[in-house]
């Protein structure tokens, strides 16, 4: 299984679990408003009305995936809105003779009807649905986008701050820095303990900030004490 395709999995069941509970929560609604057996009713009861409710998440899941990955996202982020309209358009329009048929062919047994629901009625009903779902599309992809877009903007600063790191680092050459204080520390060890002291804490300093503290830059809290207690304390210690 690759990346991508577990990636749009993992989108399409994040859409699914929200819709889901949506549904859930919109039929509890209508029992507490109307009552078990009414709202049971409009099902036609039995299994319809686990086959009507199954079939109203799914549906539910596959138009909201559709509209925003694979219209709304692409059509903010390219600017593509004239395509995509063509697209949408071409997409509502299978939806709706599907659920024409769906509606008034398979899921009802008398053709002539839906229960009370008119032909007239049902092209309303559907248009009106039809546009807040992609109304609703269109806000959940800007939010999408935006946080997309805040987050590889974070990635770039970390990179910047990691590139300018490293090329402090080439520009101060830490090898040869660190073998200059040592050398220095050394000579003036005995001599001199406050230089050698300043020069092992300017070692300590220097080695602490060029130290490379992963894609956050997030130091230690342990490592922090511990580094401004080694800034004062008066001991002489040998340069690392």
């Amino acid at each position: 299984m690759s990346l991508a395709f577990r990636i749009k999995w993992k989108e399409f069941l994040v859409i699914l679990l929200i819709y889901g509970i949506w549904s859930i929560a919109v039929f509890l609604f209508l029992v507490q408003l109307q009552g078990f057996d009414k709202t049971v009713d409009q099902f036609e009861g039995g299994i319809n009305l686990y086959v009507s409710f199954t079939h109203t998440i799914l549906k539910g899941t596959v138009v909201f995936y559709v509209l925003i990955y694979h219209f709304a996202i692409p059509a903010i982020m390219d600017r593509r809105w004239g395509k995509v309209s063509v697209q949408v358009i071409a997409f509502f329009t299978v939806l709706t003779i599907y659920e024409y048929y769906w509606t008034f062919f398979v899921h009802r047994s008398d053709r002539g009807s839906a229960g009370n629901l008119s032909p007239d009625s049902f092209f309303i009903t559907t248009t009106i649905l039809n546009i807040a779902s992609t109304v609703i599309s269109y806000f959940v992809a800007v939010a999408i986008c935006s946080n997309v877009i805040r987050r590889s903007k974070e990635q770039l600063e970390r990179e910047k701050l990691k590139a300018e790191l490293a090329a402090i680092k080439y520009q101060i050459n830490p090898h040869f820095l660190f073998n200059s204080l040592s050398l220095i520390y050394t000579k003036t060890y005995k001599s001199n303990p406050e230089a050698s002291q300043a020069v092992h804490l300017l070692s300590e300093i220097m080695s602490y900030a060029l130290e490379d503290w992963g894609e956050q830059g997030i130091v230690p809290l342990a490592l922090e004490a511990e580094q401004i207690k080694k800034s004062y304390s008066d001991e002489p210690n040998p340069v690392q």
